[in-house]
């Protein structure tokens, strides 16, 4: 089943050992919230990047159709699209680059609509300054669909292994640009950006996907994989959400729990419902 929203643009819910009594309340607001949420139909998704660079994969749930051109059958206000990015040339000219994003889409209403979002980042030859600026939960969430990806190919392990090669790339790369003096430390060299870079890999290590003991069932390991699952882009701790059982790096930004299904109204959207990656 989890195969589906794979290719049509959806997601599925997971409701362990369900109970109408622990978990009803819970499916009832998915059920409003699916269908009384913005939707768009029969979209069309490019991406292009400036000269010398190239789109080198993508991470979600659809279809493609080009090396940068994405079939969506239904996209909606919950989906989040991973995006690779690599050099085509070895050097840069432009003091910046351009990435653009454009999606056309049809309404509920029946309106075709193209909505495009540019964005322009500087470029620096400087490797410090580009650690220095580097987005935290960018990064994690790029490395877990990459990882979760090789599972699916290859073997879970390979899945972890991959997150544990790429963190000690970061490490061993970012120790080489340290002066000689900070190199006789033992504790770990990072930029601020990215000091919570080897907590986050090892708990995405640990999550269910990558666990390959009885005691997690398939269903809890499928639910896992991006985009559906908060699992693999969260840190395994108390359980703030029911369904994951884990905390946002970010959850102090989250909502506080919401009114009963029968005094809220079925359009009204908390302006932090959703909570960054």
């Amino acid at each position: 089943m989890g195969q589906l929203p794979r290719f049509t643009g959806g997601s599925t819910y997971y409701y362990p050992n369900f109970s109408d009594v622990e978990q009803g309340e819970k499916l009832s607001r998915d059920l409003q919230h699916n269908l009384t949420r913005l939707q768009g139909l029969e979209a069309v998704l490019r991406v292009r990047a400036s000269r010398g660079l190239r789109i080198a994969n993508f991470y979600g749930n659809f279809i493609i159709r080009s090396s940068d051109l994405l079939a969506l059958p239904n996209v909606d206000e919950d989906k989040a699209f991973a995006v690779e990015i690599a050099h085509e040339e070895t050097v840069l000219s432009s003091s910046s680059a351009c990435v653009q994003a454009a999606l056309l889409y049809t309404t509920t209403e029946g309106e075709r609509r193209i909505r495009c979002l540019t964005m322009e980042v500087p470029v620096t030859s400087a490797l410090t300054t580009m650690f220095e600026s580097a987005d935290m939960e960018g990064t994690v969430s790029l490395m877990s669909r990459i990882a979760a990806d090789t599972a699916l190919n290859a073997k879970l392990l390979d899945g972890a292994e991959r997150l544990q090669s790429v963190c000690m790339d970061v490490l061993r790369n970012y120790r080489s640009l340290c002066p000689p003096q900070a190199k006789n430390t033992s504790q770990l060299l990072l930029p601020e950006s990215l000091k919570l870079l080897p907590l986050y890999s090892l708990a995405l290590m640990k999550s269910a996907l990558f666990t390959q003991t009885s005691e997690v069932r398939t269903d809890a390991a499928s639910h896992s994989l991006p985009p559906h699952a908060q699992a693999l882009l969260l840190l395994p701790a108390a359980n703030l959400y029911s369904s994951s059982g884990a905390v946002h790096p970010n959850a102090r930004r989250c909502p506080p729990k919401r009114p009963p299904l029968s005094t809220q109204t079925p359009a009204a959207v908390h302006p932090d419902a959703r909570c960054p990656y």
